[in-house]
């Protein structure tokens, strides 16, 4: 990025205001699409601080209740952590870091830094198609996951072989309504235990869906408009000159 940063200096200049999202002048096409630009950024970063999804349940069994604010939980930083309630106290079914949050900051500011020196729209749009495309891959892979998540169930110790028909239960109303939903079900082998389950999607995925349409809409508008930002030949040679 630094090579081709520094070859477009030496070509064309950086222009008047270094980073092309910064054309905004008046209402048109070019200026509304670098304002979209602008909001995607705010909402990716803001979307890494948010859930990204969270199961949470509450387990009756033998006048005791068990309140779990946790049982799934996916977010940027953290990845994935899951756990279920039995009689037997809770049941880990396994965790996997995903550091999405820090893929998500570190493009930002990738994609920031690769706008410097853009002085056509059109290639400012592109990088605007593929900022979009790379927000919206996490959503796409949560949601993926979670129509799969089903698969957890294997992961149920023997040990705890009354846990097996609920959280094969659960984990399939959740890959059904992967976006929200409540489920209540029962431990086979213990009498008048009840398990209610409620889950949905977080606004820190909800937070990137948008970005990414925000993206999505400033890259037609760039493409569409057709516009040179600045004169190449003119800001080259004052830059130099500086």
């Amino acid at each position: 990025l630094a090579a081709v940063i520094v070859r477009r200096f030496r070509r064309t200049g950086l222009g008047p205001r270094v980073f092309s999202f910064l054309y905004i002048d008046g209402v048109n096409a070019k200026s509304i699409g670098n304002l979209l630009c602008v909001v995607g950024l705010v909402l990716g970063v803001l979307a890494v601080f948010f859930p990204w999804y969270s199961v949470s349940g509450r387990f009756s069994d033998a006048g005791q209740t068990i309140t779990l604010d946790n049982m799934l939980v996916i977010d940027a930083f953290h990845g994935l952590a899951a756990q279920f309630p039995s009689s037997q106290g809770l049941v880990p079914l396994g965790s996997f870091v995903m550091p999405f949050a820090y893929i998500v900051l570190i493009g930002t500011v990738l994609c920031v830094l690769g706008t410097v020196g853009i002085s056509q729209s059109r290639k400012l749009g592109l990088r605007y198609l593929w900022r979009g495309i790379r927000l919206l891959l996490p959503f796409v892979l949560v949601l993926v996951f979670m129509l799969a998540i089903v698969q957890l169930a294997s992961l149920v110790p023997t040990s705890v072989p009354e846990a097996v028909a609920p959280v094969q239960e659960t984990l399939t109303a959740i890959s059904h309504a992967p976006f929200q939903g409540s489920l209540s079900t029962t431990l086979p082998n213990s009498p008048g235990s009840v398990l209610s389950v409620s889950w949905q999607v977080g606004w820190g995925l909800y937070l990137l869906l948008f970005a990414s349409i925000a993206f999505f809409i400033a890259a037609v508008l760039a493409v569409s408009t057709k516009e040179t930002f600045y004169e190449g030949s003119e800001f080259s040679v004052q830059q130099r000159e500086s």
